[in-house]
């Protein structure tokens, strides 16, 4: 998909899912750092790579860190594209799985939390030593047996 300005990309971006956008600093109807911002913001999880005829360092600076995976200065060849695409992809990659295992650790943690505050409200639920060997605990809806160290849950009618 090409765009001719950052409202075109602006309109392209609402489409179907984009992986990647190459980007020039100095575009007709705004600047491409403006984009890279509202990329950044709006779809995290599209790489930007800035391709400019400017070769200065603190503009280059400025597209990384607000969120530029890369730049490219003109004249540039095929492989130094290709080498930045395929670079900026797998950082990509790499960033939406770091973000999916993190949110599977965020639930984890909840779910856990859940768990120990129920256990934590319903003190029968708690014990205040360590069960011996074998030990029969009574709670309301069943019995369960510690059985060396192995878990037998024998529901029982109370």
């Amino acid at each position: 998909m090409l765009a001719a300005n950052g409202t075109e990309a602006r309109a392209v971006l609402e489409g179907p899912d984009v992986e990647l956008v190459l980007c020039d600093v100095m575009m007709p109807g705004g600047s491409g750092l403006d984009l890279i911002k509202f990329i950044v913001g709006e779809y995290p999880g599209t790489a930007v790579v800035m391709v400019s005829g400017i070769h200065d360092p603190k503009i280059a600076e400025v597209a990384l860190e607000l969120g530029g995976y890369g730049y490219i200065t003109e004249p540039f060849g095929a492989n130094d594209v290709r080498i930045n695409v395929a670079s900026a992809l797998r950082r990509r990659r790499l960033e939406i799985e770091t973000r999916r295992h993190r949110d599977r650790l965020k639930q984890q943690v909840r779910d856990f939390s859940r768990e120990k505050s129920f256990v934590s409200r319903n003190p029968e639920l708690r014990h205040s030593s360590p069960p011996p060997p074998t030990a029969w605990y009574k709670f309301p809806w069943h019995s369960v047996c510690f059985e060396a160290g192995v878990l037998e849950r024998c529901v029982t009618q109370m």
